[in-house]
């Protein structure tokens, strides 16, 4: 047996293991296959049990979901399987899994028989629910009803303002604000809309008459203002009044009468009295335009009543008749008629606006019998149909209930009690999992008692085989463990090269994105400096321009003002010409209203003239007034005109300094220019300097591919060791010359070989990760022992 080769050796060993191993495989194969037998029927039982438990389970959340569809506001439609064949439990029970129960215990059948007819009315009474159930608000028939009289009363509010002429009409306009209308585009009204097809199609019928409703009112609250009853007919008999004092007045005037014979004090008229009273004083407080009015009457009135008593006094001091009449004419064409006609025209103004009121409330009476009524009934209406269709779905829900708890609850509780008499009598009828585990326990025991003797035996044999191989592979080891070592030096030299060249990389990597940021920063600057002294020049040519064009519209608008100046003064000496005709002509007028009254019945046409060649007077007086005033006006602006003439002369100037600090702005331009220049020239140096970082990294890759090629030449040696290693488990004979007992004498190594690298090729072996060229088979005959650090001899600079 010392001359058996390994393989025979350890041939032997596996021989005697292999036969234990079959007989306990024999022992535990058979006692496995009990154990499957009983695994089977209890995973039948369990598996029939646990589905027995599931379909428990699944027909309890069936019921579940049909009492939501009841009871949950947000399930809206029944979403459960309403076919018993179709069903979790119904595809079992008509299928094979019914079947393989009843093989498993014929004992199931008749429970099987009798689930079978509750569980199919199970289904039914959901079928009935699906087709009776209406989603329904229990609360919104009720809803719609008081939204019925919501609307009414809301129409009654409207009616009475319009009875009671209320100051202001207070209704909701708005149809999404509304009680109604909050409801509608609500979160109830968008859920029903989802929920049922039904109602939001009479929902949305709904919208558009409710929406002319507010609509219509809206047109009312804008429209509507308080009116003042009576007012308006006052205020006429008002003026009618004066106008008849102004009469009586005028009648004393032409007769010549010795006295004046009208009311004097302006508070004891009918309307002075008026003015004083709380009627006045609350029309004052609720009807701005009114109180506008009559405070601008209150200084005509005044004058027109002092004017009366102006005239009592002029009678009474001036003896002289002629002169008398004279000084009454003059006060009464002076200050009586022109008080009287302000005193008309204010009063007119307050009858206007009070007219104004009244047209407004009956448009709002237009807009309420066309718009508003008809609204309303149509709102009605659409309510009413609304609340048909939520009754009859309120009555659907409740008959729906009815099913679920007269039928579909039975049904269940018939199916749940039969599911659980099943898994009662499986588990009574089925092996228990104690059962089999105890069995199982007793071929585990054997199977390992045979394996502790197999065991024992087999580590007998492994001692003395692993005794006869182990002093053999010793020699083997040392010599594998010299060149593992020789393979781990050059590795870590590699290492350590590869790191310098990554780090080297990477810096050069970082300065030419620094570099190319630099360069087009650089040359966006420089373009924008050039673009920005093109445009400063232009800008410099075009501003000199407007000053010259300035200076010379300056010097013409001068000359204009001069002009206007003089023609204004022209203007001036012919407006007060024309005013001292006009009041000759007024004199005139005045005299011959004196005289045709004097001539009575025959004058009155010539009075009628006199007066309107009067008006006519006053009106050319009133002209050349206005015109005098717009002359004057025009001279004073003639001369803001030279001011502003010479600020422009000074702005012109302010101009011109800003030409001279744009010239300076584009020498400014220039010199950055320059130092953009200089600023390129050094980006230029520092690529120079990342061209030298390449070469040096080239370099290490150069001594990275020489120690790859020596970890080349050690492992040609550890594989002529391996060669050694299969001659001794193979077993020994002549031909192999190698001796265990002289492992120094070495094969030859492989002369070194370097790959060879310039700056043209450097990209290219990054690429190929810095590899060495392939060893060429005929180069192996001329290989020599070479010590890592002499391949490679790093000194502490080069690792920093």
């Amino acid at each position: 047996m010392k001359n058996w080769s390994l393989g025979k050796k350890i041939g032997a060993g596996f021989a005697i293991i292999l036969i234990l191993l079959t007989i306990v495989s024999y022992w535990a194969t058979n006692g496995v296959g009990n154990i499957v037998k009983n695994a089977d029927e209890v995973i039948d039982g369990n598996k029939l049990r646990g589905e027995m438990v599931q379909k428990e389970v699944d027909h309890l959340n069936w019921a579940n979901k049909v009492n939501a569809l009841l009871t949950d506001d947000k399930v809206s439609e029944l979403n459960v399987e309403t076919d018993p064949h179709k069903c979790a439990f119904g595809v079992w029970f008509y299928g094979e899994g019914r079947k393989q129960a009843e093989i498993l215990l014929p004992i199931l059948k008749p429970f099987f028989a009798d689930i079978e007819k509750y569980h199919t009315n199970l289904h039914e009474s959901a079928i009935k629910i699906g087709k009776t159930f209406k989603h329904a608000d229990i609360s919104l028939p009720m809803f719609l009803t008081e939204k019925e009289l919501d609307h009414l009363n809301w129409k009654d509010k409207i009616n009475t303002c319009f009875v009671e002429n209320s100051e202001h009409l207070q209704v909701e306009t708005d149809d999404h604000k509304c009680g109604l209308g909050k409801f509608i585009y609500g979160e109830e009204g968008t859920k029903i809309q989802k929920s049922d097809h039904g109602l939001s199609k009479l929902l949305d019928e709904l919208k558009v008459p409710h929406e002319k409703l507010h609509k219509s009112a809206s047109k009312i609250v804008n429209e509507w203002k308080q009116k003042h009853t009576g007012l308006s007919e006052a205020l006429k008999n008002y003026l009618d009044q004066h106008k008849n004092w102004v009469i009586k007045l005028t009648r004393t005037i032409i007769n010549k009468e010795k006295s004046i014979e009208v009311e004097l004090d302006p508070t004891k008229c009918a309307f002075g009295k008026f003015l004083i009273s709380k009627e006045a004083e609350e029309y004052s407080k609720k009807f701005n335009e009114f109180k506008a009015a009559i405070e601008a009457c209150k200084k005509p009135h005044e004058e027109l009543h002092n004017s009366a008593a102006n005239m009592a006094k002029v009678l009474h001091d001036v003896s002289d008749e002629t002169e008398a009449n004279k000084a009454i004419s003059k006060i009464y064409q002076e200050q009586s008629l022109p008080a009287l006609q302000s005193v008309e025209e204010h009063f007119q103004k307050a009858i206007k606006a009070e007219e104004l009121l009244v047209k407004a409330q009956a448009t709002c009476k237009d807009i309420l019998d066309k718009e508003t009524i008809p609204a309303l009934t149509e709102t009605q209406k659409a309510l009413k149909s609304l609340k048909t269709v939520a009754v009859e779905n309120l009555n659907g829900m409740r008959e729906a209930n009815n099913i679920f708890s007269n039928e579909t609850k039975p049904a269940l509780e018939k199916v749940q009690s039969l599911l659980k008499k099943i898994n009662e009598t499986v588990k009574e009828n089925v092996m228990t999992d104690e059962e089999m585990l105890l069995t199982a326990s007793k071929t585990r025991m054997a199977v390992i008692t045979f394996s502790i003797i197999a065991f024992i035996i087999a580590i007998f044999l492994a001692f003395f085989l692993t005794k006869g191989i182990t002093k053999v592979l010793r020699n083997i080891i040392v010599s594998l463990s010299c060149g593992a070592e020789q393979v781990s030096s050059a590795s870590e030299q590699v290492a350590m090269s590869s790191q310098n060249m990554a780090e080297g990389a990477s810096e050069q990597a970082s300065s030419l994105e620094e570099v190319s940021s630099s360069l087009e920063e650089m040359s966006s600057m420089t373009k924008q400096n050039a673009e920005n002294a093109k445009q400063a020049n232009i800008s410099a040519i075009e501003t000199r321009d407007a000053a010259a064009n300035g200076a010379t519209a300056m010097s013409r608008m001068s000359d204009a003002i001069n002009q206007i100046k003089n023609s204004s003064d022209k203007t001036a000496k012919i407006i007060k010409t024309i005013d001292e005709i006009a009041f000759q002509t007024n004199l005139l007028a005045l005299n011959a209203a004196v005289e045709a009254a004097r001539a009575g019945e025959a004058g009155k046409g010539f009075a009628v003239v006199a007066e309107e060649v009067r008006n006519l007077a006053q009106r050319s007086a009133a002209a050349a007034k206005n015109t005098a005033e717009l002359i004057e006006e025009s001279q004073k602006n003639s001369e803001n005109g030279v001011q502003v003439s010479n600020e422009v002369a000074a702005i012109l100037d302010k101009i011109e300094i800003g030409v001279k600090k744009v010239t300076q702005i584009i020498e400014e331009v220039s010199v950055a220019s320059n130092e953009q220049s200089q600023g390129i020239e050094q980006i230029n140096t520092a690529i120079s300097q990342m061209d030298k970082v390449t070469q040096s990294n080239a370099a290490n890759a150069e001594e990275s591919a020489s120690a790859s090629e020596e970890l080349s030449g050690q492992a040609i040696e550890l594989s002529e060791i391996v060669k050694v290693l299969r001659t001794i488990v193979e077993g020994l004979s002549n031909e192999n010359t190698f001796s265990l007992n002289n492992p120094k004498e070495k094969s030859p190594k492989p002369e070194k070989v370097y790959p060879k690298y310039s700056h043209t090729s450097y990209h290219e072996a990054s690429d190929k990760k810095n590899r060495p060229q392939q060893i060429k088979s005929s180069n192996l005959k001329k290989i020599k022992t070479v010590k890592p650090d002499e391949i490679i001899p790093l000194e502490e600079k080069d690792l920093n």
